[in-house]
Parts: C-alpha cells; sequence; structure tokens
C-alpha cells in the first residue's frame, strides 16, 4: 500500500510511520504552478521524416537483424553497467 484515500483534503507523506510530509491536495492537483516552456523537435527530426522507408531493404530474418544489432559493441552507451559494477 503506497497510500489510501480520506476525506482531509490533505496528502500526508509517511515514513516509518512518521509525518513527513503534509500538503493540502488542492495545492497539488489544482494550484500548482504551470510552467511555460519552449520547445523545438530535436534538430535530427526533419531528416528522419524525409527518408523514404520504400527504399530500405526488406528484412527477412528480423530475429537475425535484431541479433547481430544487439551484438554489435556500439550499438548503445554501456556507461550504466559500468557506473553500477565498477566503483
Amino acid at each position: 500500500v503506497i497510500g489510501r484515500v480520506t476525506d482531509t483534503g490533505k496528502v500526508v507523506l509517511k515514513e516509518n510511520g512518521e509525518v513527513v510530509a503534509e500538503v493540502p491536495a488542492k495545492a497539488l492537483a489544482d494550484e500548482a504552478p504551470r510552467y511555460d516552456r519552449p520547445s523545438a523537435p530535436p534538430a535530427y527530426q526533419e531528416m528522419l521524416q524525409a527518408l523514404n522507408h520504400d527504399a530500405l531493404p526488406d528484412v527477412k530474418d528480423a530475429n537475425g537483424a535484431l541479433l547481430a544489432l544487439l551484438d554489435s559493441p556500439t550499438i548503445a552507451s554501456k556507461r550504466w553497467v559500468y557506473e553500477q559494477y565498477d566503483h
């Protein structure tokens, strides 16, 4: 259980049975600040949308293609592995 609904109108956070925060639910739901953050599509999006998908080769063995990709040492960063285990 991570919580329960009550009729107090408050969100009460407890840690090991001790109240660590008590906030009016309305402040979190109705009165929370709204941010107007400017955004823009990533620079590579236009290039990706311009790709001609019909020109891509047909893959006969999707499983084999996936295994070949995953076998590649440069398919993705391995940082999360060595940051967890190599201290």
